[in-house]
């Protein structure tokens, strides 16, 4: 007999399929252990980092992971000059050598700031809701040029910032961006000043895709100085010091080269986009393939100069969040995903537990579905007597089903196999729904006929349709981009006019994104004069006019974390989630009340004993393969591994000595596989039930959130862990969570410390496994969200940025 207690969760791999025998280690204490620690990491090469050369040629300036680092000329060890927090980059020396000027992060958004060569005299320069980037300091020294969409006309643009009176002056002026979106807009980025100071020349493309470089000279003139070859791009020009050459970087077919004059100069596997630095007329200073190289413009001739640069990651110690996978106590569900108030505000349909359910304010929950299929979105006609979702129930793709809540009488609206429906909406008369497919484009169809007419062209993952009162409008949460070089923008309310087809961006507050593009909003009164959203992680209420458009700034009438709100048919009440409970109030404000509810869910267990006769087993803890060995299986554990057993079984499978037989003889049994990072609800909604058991069938075992919707991520938890919805353990977190700028529909914008400890309350509350924080959260509201998942859940934390998270302990 061999034990087997590092084996863990198993898969039995039969004809391309898993089935899952084991599910929980052996002896496994449930907890992970604590730490604490200091690590210094020793850092000798960079990937994208920007250099810059003091004009002495003694100092070079560089930025690794956000902080910006002072060596010899000669290179070696390196000194730290800027706080990590303050996460600057793209450092560039004044002609005289006084001053280093460089794009920064603190705060959430960049900006231009300067300091002294020896990181004193830190000061920001631009401020405001635009992002600055990619400066340079002008020959006299006086200037600085950048590259800015603080016009928000769609584009980046040349501007220039004076040092000593911060004046700001706008020098091309491209717009970019339309509604809807056009792949012709065009930006100016990462400028150079001439020489003589009199001309600056600058990327133009179309987003960060540069084809051309361009020059202005004073009198506004502008000529092409280079373009990029077909299939690539070119980045970062540079002017050489007497004028005549122009270095630069281009980027194509899995290569990177260093250019002078539209000749390659040096061909690197990985140079960085950032401005080469002439040294000479003759010889260039840049970085590639994590190194700070010199190359001789006319002979080729490379050499590097080697740094080093010391990270201490902090690894604190704290109490960690404990799991019980034996326990099969009841317990509360906290997955309460889309509630919808009926429109006699007597009732509650929500998704929970994967099924649909209806229940009377202060009653129990009903359940109007069953199966194993994937249910979700419950929508209430107009007249309160049906409920549209969208379900898989077919096999196929998800579809729209419309039940009669009460007799049960259903009738499947769409089926359509070549695309998923999801989030159906009523029209105020009830004759059609409008919903979305899995390309991000919104459609009607009307109910009795089955006809579909597409009003919405695809946009990047979508919030819910919403119909204003009149039938002439529907609205929905689109992202929409400041400009076409970087993705990320805000989440405004598009409204689309049904009759012309016009297309309407409108902000829910100035600079604002609604908390995320799915429950969150917009959703329009039944009486037509306002959009309930959640902003700042809070419920407002924004007027609108006849026809739907906000005419007004968002007014909030509460002061809790809010989710998913929707209306009484009598537009004087809402109803929301917070922190896992349903919560009443006025449009008006005033004190929210509880909405009593109690659902509650068991883990599936799996209580007995289980053979199964493996072919072939590999354990994982080496090379070596045992074959023809009975794996037994006692409540949940595995009992041993022994040779095979030649005792006969039952017809029915069971052994004759007691417990179910699996007959794997001519299969491979390995161990269930995590999978450490996945964001479930990006594909769930729209592969519906089939999205588990694909998990299962390549043998994943376990799947670990790294950010989903609030109340869905527990919801596919206790789905999953009560065997309504097949799949693989999960461990769940909310939307990760972003600043000011956002791109996916499920990041959560945050631009202040109180809403982060909103956000921690949700956390708490629906008990993640994990926090993630974003691209756009600056360093140092990384470093508290850090802290708080700590200290509040006991759980670790990841961020999109390796270096602030393993720095402040995540």
């Amino acid at each position: 007999m061999r034990s087997m207690s590092r084996i863990g969760q198993m898969a039995c791999c039969i004809a391309g399929a898993c089935v899952v025998a084991i599910v929980a280690l052996a002896g496994q204490k449930k907890s992970f252990a604590n730490s604490s620690s200091q690590t210094t990491v020793v850092i000798r090469e960079a990937t994208n980092s920007a250099a810059t050369v003091s004009p002495d040629h003694r100092t070079i300036i560089m930025d690794v992971q956000g902080v910006l680092w002072s060596f010899g000329f000669s290179g070696g060890p390196g000194t730290q000059l800027t706080d990590p927090l303050l996460e600057a980059a793209r450092p560039d020396f004044s002609p005289r050598g006084d001053l280093v000027a460089f794009q920064a992060y603190a705060g959430g958004t960049f900006h231009i700031w300067v300091m002294k060569p020896d990181g004193s005299g830190v000061r920001q320069l631009t401020s405001g809701h635009g992002d600055d980037r990619d400066p340079r300091v002008s020959p006299d020294g006086k200037k600085i040029a950048f590259s800015s969409d603080r016009a928000f006309n769609g584009s980046y643009n040349i501007w220039t910032v004076d040092i000593a009176t911060g004046v700001l002056t706008q020098v091309t002026n491209t717009n970019g961006i339309t509604t809807p979106p056009t792949p012709t807009s065009t930006d100016e980025f990462e400028p150079a000043w001439s020489p003589d100071g009199t001309k600056i020349a600058f990327v133009v493309g179309s987003g960060a895709n540069g084809t051309t470089i361009q020059e202005r000279n004073a009198a506004g003139v502008q000529t092409v100085l280079a373009t990029a070859a077909p299939g690539t791009r070119v980045n970062s020009p540079s002017y050489s010091p007497d004028g005549t050459r122009i270095a630069y970087l281009q980027f194509g077919s899995n290569k990177s080269n260093l250019m002078v004059n539209g000749a390659n100069v040096a061909a690197t596997n990985d140079a960085f986009p950032f401005f080469p630095q002439w040294l000479s007329n003759d010889q260039l200073l840049y970085t590639a393939d994590g190194k700070i190289r010199t190359t001789v413009v006319s002979t080729g001739a490379t050499s590097e100069i080697p740094f080093e640069v010391q990270f201490i990651l902090n690894r604190p110690q704290y109490k960690h969040k404990r799991f019980n996978f034996d326990a099969n106590n009841p317990r509360q569900a906290l997955g309460i995903v889309g509630p919808a108030l009926s429109p006699d505000g007597r009732r509650v349909a929500f998704e929970a537990l994967n099924q649909i359910w209806v229940m009377e304010i202060g009653g129990r929950p009903r359940s109007i579905t069953g199966g194993l299929y994937y249910k979700a979105d419950p929508a209430w006609s107009p007249d309160g007597t049906k409920i549209a979702y969208a379900s898989d129930k077919s096999g196929k793709t998800m579809d729209l089903y419309v039940v009669d809540w009460r007799t049960g009488a259903e009738r499947r609206v769409t089926a359509l196999d070549a695309s998923a429906e999801v989030s159906p909406a009523w029209s105020p008369d009830g004759r059609f729904l409008a919903y979305q497919d899995q390309t991000g484009a919104t459609f009607t169809v009307e109910i009795d006929t089955g006809v579909v007419k597409q009003v919405i062209l695809p946009v990047f993952a979508p919030g819910k349709p919403t119909w204003h009162p009149s039938g002439k409008t529907i609205a929905i949460a689109a992202l929409k981009p400041y400009t076409r070089r970087f993705r990320e923008g805000t989440s405004q309310i598009l409204t689309v006019d049904l009759a012309s087809g016009t297309l309407t961006y409108t902000e829910p507050a100035p600079f604002e994104s609604f908390s995320t593009r799915g429950e969150d909003g917009p959703v329009y009164s039944p009486d037509g004069t306002a959009i309930a959203a959640v902003i700042h992680s809070q419920l407002h209420i924004i007027p609108v006019d006849a026809t739907g458009i906000p005419t007004g700034p968002a007014q909030q009438i509460n002061h809790e974390v809010t989710d998913a709100p929707t209306w009484s048919g009598d537009s004087r009440t809402l109803l929301y989630l917070s922190n896992g409970k349903l919560r009443l109030i006025s449009r008006h404000g005033g004190e929210p009340r509880t909405v009593p509810f109690e659902l509650t869910w068991r883990p599936e267990q799996h209580e007995g004993r289980v053979t199964i006769h493996a072919g072939k087993l590999w354990d994982g803890t080496g090379p070596d393969v045992l074959k023809n060995v009975d794996i037994v299986v006692k409540d949940q554990r595995i009992e041993s591994i022994r040779p095979h057993s030649a005792t006969k079984h039952d017809d029915d499978g069971d052994e004759d000595g007691g417990g179910r037989f699996i007959d794997a003889s001519k299969q491979t049994v390995v161990p269930g596989i995590w999978e450490s990072h996945t964001h479930e609800y990006i594909e769930g909604k729209f592969y519906g039930d089939r999205l588990g058991r694909l998990w299962m069938a390549y043998g994943v075992t376990s799947l670990q959130s790294v950010g989903d919707p609030a109340y869905r991520a527990p919801e596919t938890r206790e789905s999953f862990a009560a065997g309504a919805r097949v799949g693989p353990r999960y461990f769940a977190t909310g939307e990760a969570l972003d600043g000011e700028r956002v791109y996916y529909n499920f990041m959560r914008p945050v631009t202040s410390e109180q809403q982060l400890q909103l956000e921690f309350s949700r956390a708490k509350a629906l008990d993640y496994d994990m926090v993630k924080t974003y691209v756009r959260l600056p360093h140092a509201w990384q470093k508290l969200a850090i802290e708080n998942a700590h200290s509040a859940l006991g759980v670790f934390t990841g961020g999109h940025y390796m270096m602030p998270q393993l720095a402040e302990g995540g």
